[in-house]
This record gives structure tokens, C-alpha cells and sequence, in this order.
């Protein structure tokens, strides 16, 4: 009988050993395989969003208000993709509170920045549809780079808020619900929210303000108003770059107030590493929104990727069009000329057949 027991318990913790093996087997894959798409994904947004700012700063035409605000996003969530690896990196090395805690303050200030500055487009979209005659005079280059500093002081100010009686020491892991207090989790996502609900607002009144212009004016002036089309298509992009703001980052704002009430564990703690990966795809989405649905981003990713600039013509030399004539020409025949010209310009000399210029 001792021994019949004693075989039993032996094998029961064999087989208890055996599903820890295999559980803690199934964390480390999972683990690996999160960490190789998180790289991937920031990789990603690094070099997406490199192009976004480079063609920002690079093409002319792509330098009104809408396209700085565009080119801050951009820096954003370029910061989200470095912070994802550096981050990573910085954990495994030191992991401690002062890293915890820088990290922490990083994200929120990365999140409320990119959620400021979609707030401050969506303004911008208003003004341009509803006051257009004074849009200009309002948003000047002074005012927009203004606009642009000042979102980032606030970002840091109310990312702040995290670092004020933050629990570290009772947390036992850098989670940033269960590191900073539950006051400053909830100031920090409470703006977020009304931010949202405002932006929401605007769009629909900016869009009553664009079906309110169309109805004024007849069908051939709305086909001939190029301006007002172009002003149209960009406020639609802006408004699906809000709108996938929203359906990426707000399951994880939920999930975090949940899991600071409630916890880290059971399904919010399940569905976390997914919506991680929403968040940061959120980042890596947007340059393929603008290359999607804006011509003159795709336009210029393609001269980036072929490494050409915009059309700049060389400085234009001398060229001899035709020989000289004899002493004894008529005077009818063709005068020689020194002429400048671009080298694939074709001329109608006169009394000569039509003449290419080929390099």
C-alpha cells in the first residue's frame, strides 16, 4: 500500500511538472513571436513615416498647414517605432523604476501628442471649409509652427501627472496602470476622450458646411471648383486618420482603465499584447493612408524611392543649331545663331525643317 502511494504521488507530480513545462514552453514561444512582430512593426513605422516627413520637407507642394501638422504626426509615430525597440532593449538591460518611469512618461507624452495634434487638424479642417476667405490670415507659418510647440509643452505637462505618486514599489512589474496613481490615469485619458468627442463634433460640422457650400452653387461651378475639391479630399483623409486613431488606441485606453480597476489578469490580460500591437500599427498605418488616398504623397514616395528629386533644369548652355553658311549664301538661308535652349526643346527655325536638340 506504501509504495502504491508513494507511485502515485510521484507520478502525479510528474505529470504536474510536465503542464508547467509545457505552459511556460508556450509563454517563452509567445513571447518570441510578439517580440519579432513588435520589431517588424516598428521597423515599419520608422521607415513609413521617414518618408512622410522627408517628403514634407523636401517638395514644395507639400508644405501648407495641413502638411507640417501632418509631418508632426509623422515624427510621432516614427518616436513610437524607437521607443518600441529602444524601450525593449532598455528593459532587458535595466530594468529598474527610474527606466520604468521615463518609459512610462514617453508614451503618454507620445500619445497625448499625436491626440492634440489631430484635435488642432480637425480645427484647421473646420476653418478652412467654413471660413475660407480668412483662413490664411489665420493659420500663417508663424502661427502653425506656434500651434506645433505648444502642443508638445502640453503633452509634457499633463504626461507630468504620471510621475506624481507613482507606485512603483507595489507594482511588481512596468505596467504603466498599475505604476502611476489612478488620478492621473484618469486625467490623462479623460482629455483623450473629450478631445475625441470634440474632433467627432467638428467633422460633422465641417461636412454640413461642405454640403451647404455644394448647395449654393450650380453643378458646373462645383466641377470647376478645384479648390474647394481639394480642400474636400484632404479633410476626408484627415477625417479616416481620426477615425482609425480612434478604432486603434481606444480598446487599449479601455482595457488600461479596466486593468487598473479591476486588475491585471483574467481576459484584459489576455487581449493586452494585441492591443499593443493595434496601438503601434496605428502608427504604421497612417503613411499608407496618405499614399492611398493622397495623389501628391504618392507622387512624392515614389521620387523618394527612386531617389529623384523634384524637376530642376540644368543650367542651360550654348548650343550651335546649325553650321555656319558660305560667304556666298543667299540672303534668304538660315543666319547662324547661338541660341539657349533646353537640350530636348524642339525649334522651328525659319526656313529650315523642324530641328531636335538631343544631349
Amino acid at each position: 500500500m506504501a509504495n502504491s502511494s508513494t507511485d502515485n504521488f510521484s507520478t502525479y507530480t510528474n505529470d504536474e511538472n510536465k503542464q508547467e513545462a509545457v505552459a511556460l514552453y508556450q509563454t517563452v514561444i509567445f513571447a518570441y513571436i510578439s517580440l519579432t512582430l513588435y520589431a517588424i512593426l516598428a521597423i515599419i513605422t520608422i521607415v513609413s513615416n521617414s518618408f512622410v516627413m522627408a517628403s514634407v520637407y523636401k517638395f514644395k507642394n507639400l508644405q501648407s498647414s495641413t502638411h507640417w501638422f501632418i509631418a508632426n504626426i509623422a515624427f510621432v509615430d516614427l518616436t513610437t517605432g524607437v521607443l518600441l525597440i529602444c524601450g525593449t532593449v532598455l528593459l532587458y538591460l535595466f530594468n529598474n523604476r527610474i527606466s520604468c518611469l521615463v518609459l512610462i512618461f514617453l508614451s503618454f507624452a507620445q500619445f497625448i501628442e499625436t491626440n492634440t495634434m489631430l484635435l488642432i487638424v480637425t480645427v484647421e479642417r473646420f476653418t478652412a471649409v467654413a471660413y475660407a476667405t480668412r483662413f490664411k490670415q489665420i493659420f500663417t507659418t508663424r502661427f502653425v509652427k506656434q500651434l506645433i510647440a505648444g502642443s508638445w509643452i502640453y503633452s509634457f505637462l499633463i504626461s507630468c501627472t504620471a510621475l506624481i505618486s507613482e507606485r512603483y514599489a507595489h507594482a511588481g512589474q512596468c505596467l504603466s496602470e498599475l505604476v502611476i496613481n489612478r488620478v492621473s490615469l484618469i486625467i490623462i485619458y479623460g482629455q483623450i476622450f473629450g478631445s475625441l468627442i470634440l474632433m467627432i463634433f467638428l467633422y460633422i460640422r465641417t461636412y454640413y458646411w461642405i454640403r451647404r457650400s455644394a448647395a449654393m452653387k450650380t453643378t458646373a461651378e462645383r466641377n470647376n471648383d478645384h479648390n474647394m475639391k481639394r480642400i474636400n479630399r484632404t479633410t476626408s483623409i484627415m477625417c479616416i486618420v481620426v477615425v482609425t486613431f480612434m478604432v486603434c488606441n481606444l480598446p487599449f485606453a479601455l482595457n488600461s482603465l479596466v486593468v487598473d480597476f479591476r486588475g491585471y489578469y483574467g481576459f484584459a490580460a489576455k487581449v493586452r499584447p494585441f492591443l499593443i500591437f493595434l496601438v503601434i500599427g496605428n502608427s504604421a498605418m497612417n503613411p499608407w493612408i496618405y499614399a492611398y488616398r493622397y495623389e501628391d504623397f504618392r507622387t512624392a514616395f515614389k521620387k523618394l524611392y527612386s531617389c529623384r528629386s523634384t524637376v530642376v533644369h540644368p543650367q542651360v548652355e550654348q548650343v550651335d543649331i546649325v553650321n555656319r553658311p558660305t560667304a556666298n549664301a543667299s540672303s534668304s538661308s538660315t543666319k547662324t545663331r547661338n541660341l539657349k535652349v533646353h537640350p530636348t526643346e524642339t525649334l522651328n527655325l525659319p526656313g529650315t525643317a523642324t530641328t531636335s536638340v538631343v544631349p
